[in-house]
């Protein structure tokens, strides 16, 4: 293909390309001052004609606002770090053959389009108005690094083999789209990366795009930290799913697909029953029946903030980094669930009734912390780290199996729980921090026993020098009359 003929084709691309997408062109005004032309001149890289730029940011340098960077394959791969600081199109010849080995950034930069590469990574830092779209972005810690931007698209784009993020985007805000994307992680690094993360980041509409996790877990979709008032929608999540952070409630999320179920999600939603869903958010919700579901490999299977009276029974949850993740909430039924593989936490709980429930093989068992005047029983808890119960009082625990677990139960500045007739069958059955006044009763411990059961703890304190020494003084709580059988659970 002759230049003449690229520039033609270029110039009919463009056409399509914006009105295709119905989109607006980069190369626009920019705080009402206009940009000359959509499309200035053509430089070009790589190639058999004489005069051609052997390098793209040698071409960048040269070029002005409105101008277009077309790079051939033939000299491809270009091994360098492409700088952008000009108001232009950077376009490949073919997305597949034209490869950039390295970074592509922009740096207070508007009305950008980045188009037809393979790329490693590509970096946006207080830039608007720019488009990334049909691009093929491997083999780096991030695909699209985002932070302080407005106005950005990035569409149609292969984002696959990252260690860290497909995308991340941190601090944005105003009209962000992402859509039509494809994201597959591959990576094993860390069970904390995801396909797209956002923090402190608010109006981005992310619809269209699918997600897949080639892990057996541990890796999120789309992960909000501290981000609201975004919308996502129509997104296809396989074996992967939404990790939300309470303090992100307030998104727009509907019409997405976990494993070719529906993602549930409802917020200040009262008396409804949810029988068919891959992964379940209820947010501000009273009163609400999730039943019967089975559900896997998604960051937390059942998530509930600030949900009251609530029953969510047989269900069962498998290979998630959270089978259920609770916060602030009062008097919901919690019963009959099956975790395998996953955890389960409460953060203020107060009158919920957690009971029947099997979990077993996972890292961390029960975890509740803040949390008063909530009841335990008759749960079978093996080949975890068991119950641990922090900061929290008046709670019962009561006829549970913990068995086969790294400790039984465990109590860090906790007063006045009850612990009665459990069955502990574990190595290391009790232990407790700083926690007074909790009342161990007609427990079973491993064997037959005739005389009280120790259980070994400490207090700690620094009152006098906090910076300085750190005071552990051993103490002892003990059940007086311990089970000399196990009970039937």
């Amino acid at each position: 293909m002759n230049q003449r003929t690229i520039c033609k084709t270029l110039a009919v691309a463009v056409i399509f390309l914006f009105i295709g997408l119905g989109i607006q062109p980069v190369i626009a005004k920019v705080q009402n001052n206009p940009i000359s032309t959509p499309i200035g001149n053509t430089l070009y890289v790589g190639g058999t004609e004489v005069g051609n730029y052997t390098k793209i940011q040698d071409a960048i340098d040269n070029a002005s606002d409105g101008d277009t960077v077309f790079v051939f394959d033939d000299s491809s791969p270009y091994y360098e770090n492409v700088v952008i600081d000009k108001a232009l199109f950077l376009w490949g010849e073919n997305k597949k053959s034209t490869k950039i080995s390295g970074e592509v950034s922009l740096y207070s930069q508007n009305d950008v389009l980045i188009t037809k590469f393979t790329i490693n990574i590509i970096t946006l830092e207080r830039s608007s108005n720019i488009t990334i779209i049909d691009n093929d972005i491997i083999n780096k810690d991030h695909g699209i690094k985002i932070v302080d931007c407005s106005n950005f698209k990035i569409i149609n784009n292969n984002i696959t083999d990252q260690d860290r993020y497909g995308i991340e985007i941190i601090t944005s805000h105003s009209k962000g789209i992402i859509t039509g994307n494809t994201i597959i992680s591959k990576s094993w690094s860390s069970p904390n990366y995801a396909c797209i993360r956002m923090r402190s980041v608010d109006d981005v509409t992310i619809t269209n795009n699918t997600f897949i996790s080639l892990r057996d877990r541990l890796y999120y979709g789309i992960r909000l930290e501290s981000s609201e008032y975004n919308t996502i929608n129509n997104n296809n999540f396989i074996n992967t799913g939404l990790e939300l952070w309470y303090s992100s409630q307030e998104n727009n999320i509907y019409e997405n697909k976990v494993n070719g179920k529906p993602l549930v999600y409802l917020n200040g939603v009262t008396d409804t029953i949810i029988d068919n869903a891959g992964q379940v958010y209820l947010i501000n919700c009273k009163k609400v029946t999730v039943c019967n579901l089975s559900i896997t490999k998604v960051p937390c299977g059942i998530t509930l903030y600030d949900t009251n009276e609530c029953i969510i029974r047989n269900n069962v949850i498998s290979m998630c980094t959270t089978g259920f993740d609770c916060w602030n909430i009062k008097k919901n039924t919690i019963s009959e669930n099956t975790l395998e593989g996953c955890s389960f936490y409460i953060y203020k709980g107060f009158k919920n009734i957690i009971s029947k429930n099997t979990l077993q093989n996972t890292r961390s068992g029960f975890y509740i912390s803040l949390s008063v005047s909530n009841t335990l029983n008759n749960n079978i808890i093996s080949y975890c780290n068991g119950i641990t119960i922090i900061a929290s009082a008046n709670n019962k625990i009561f006829k549970n199996q913990i068995m086969n677990c790294s400790i039984g139960i465990e109590f860090e500045a906790s007063f006045f729980n009850t612990i009665k007739q459990n069955n502990f069958i574990n190595k290391n059955n009790a232990f407790f921090v700083t926690s007074l006044r909790n009342h161990w009763r007609q427990n079973y411990w491993n064997e037959q026993r005739y005389l009280p059961y120790i259980i070994h703890g400490y207090l700690y304190y620094n009152f006098f020098f906090p910076d300085y020494y750190n005071y552990y003084i051993p103490m002892v709580n003990i059940d007086w009359n311990p089970a000399k059988e196990p009970y039937d659970i």
